[in-house]
């Protein structure tokens, strides 16, 4: 095992984090799942000012709104996430 490679752990009830998915298991038995992103993340993506192809900035909106259509199991959370988008 490499010793520089650190493990943590964050301790949440009825929620787990898993890679950009956000699964909550509420009081009723259900479970539902939104986009999820951690404390440090910036939202810098590739501006729209660059001089990058036009393909790619819209790659950029695609990939973000169909991230917020796969993830997302509730038409709340799915239009909160691509309003924030």
């Amino acid at each position: 095992m490499e010793i520089s490679i650190k493990f943590t752990f964050e301790l949440e009830f009825n929620k787990l984090a898993f890679l950009d998915t956000l699964v909550i298991h509420d009081p009723g038995g259900r479970i539902t799942t939104k986009v999820f992103r951690k404390s440090m993340n910036n939202n810098n993506y590739l501006p729209f000012s660059s001089h990058y192809p036009i393909q790619n900035k819209i790659a950029v909106v695609k990939t973000l709104s169909g991230r917020a259509n796969n993830i997302c199991t509730d038409e709340k959370d799915k239009k909160d996430e691509l309003s924030y988008i």
